[in-house]
């Protein structure tokens, strides 16, 4: 295939690709998701992508998640890109990946360059206590953080601190043997009666706003999204029904997409 120059509408077909694979994939092995973050706001306020917005984000709880990560090893076009299989990956969450494009964003340069991806957040436990929930998900929040920091300096979120740096990559290292198992999966998200995407958002939600799935439009097709959709929302943006002021109608990303 040559490579050539996509346009945004390019990416958003290419994105939607990777979502219905996705569906089909959790349809076949009995898999939960739900569109997120501004994916979700989306199907609720527009029936579709936010028109200033270009990404896909989704929410998979642990258990359905890890099952995820290793079925995707077999998978021909689309790949996991995450900490486990990436050295120089240093999200805490995993991307599934076009293997027939490349995205080549503004701030990844000394990264791998990966193709158009639908991100793809852990939903994990947090205890009952408020107190105790509130510390567990500002350490996680910290943690990813210090991951995060582990990025070359040219990345957004590389730190120019060698002591920063080198945390980050400790953490990164260890994370299948101390991070998951003793921070990030201290609570089981199977009988926790919270739960949230703490790698990337720093809040937990009781847990009935997962317990149950609905379907929301999105881009005319009909995906999975929280049964609890509106608290989940209204936690997160507060009154979502209402457009952002038209200066902050603007995309947070700048690319060139390709077909290889």
């Amino acid at each position: 295939m040559g490579k050539y120059l996509q346009n945004l509408e390019d990416l958003k077909k290419s994105e939607i690709g990777i979502l219905d694979f996705i569906e089909k994939l959790a349809e076949e092995n009995d898999l939960e998701y739900f569109l997120g973050y501004g994916s979700l706001l989306g199907a609720v306020r527009h029936q579709g992508f936010i028109p200033w917005d270009d990404d896909i984000d989704i929410l998979v709880p642990r258990a359905s998640y890890e099952k995820m990560r290793v079925l995707l090893q077999y998978s021909e076009r689309y790949k996991i890109v995450s900490i486990h299989n990436d050295p120089e990956y240093i999200h805490s969450f995993m991307k599934i990946i076009d293997t027939y494009t490349v995205l080549e964003e503004e701030g990844m340069e000394n990264l791998n360059q990966y193709g158009a991806f639908v991100d793809v957040f852990p939903l994990d436990g947090a205890p009952e206590n408020k107190l105790l929930r509130r510390f567990h998900c500002w350490l996680i929040r910290k943690v990813s953080n210090a991951i995060a920091h582990s990025g070359p300096k040219t990345h957004s979120a590389g730190s120019d601190s060698k002591i920063k740096r080198e945390a980050g990559v400790w953490l990164r290292n260890h994370y299948e043997s101390f991070v998951l198992p003793k921070i990030v999966g201290r609570y089981d998200a199977k009988t926790s009666e919270y739960l949230g995407d703490l790698v990337g958002g720093s809040v937990a939600y009781p847990r009935e706003v997962f317990d149950g799935v609905a379907y929301g439009e999105f881009e005319g097709k009909k995906y999975r999204i929280p049964y609890g959709y509106d608290e989940y929302l209204s936690v997160k943006y507060g009154n979502y029904m209402e457009l952002p002021p038209v200066d902050q109608r603007v995309s947070r990303h700048k690319f060139s997409l390709y077909y290889k």
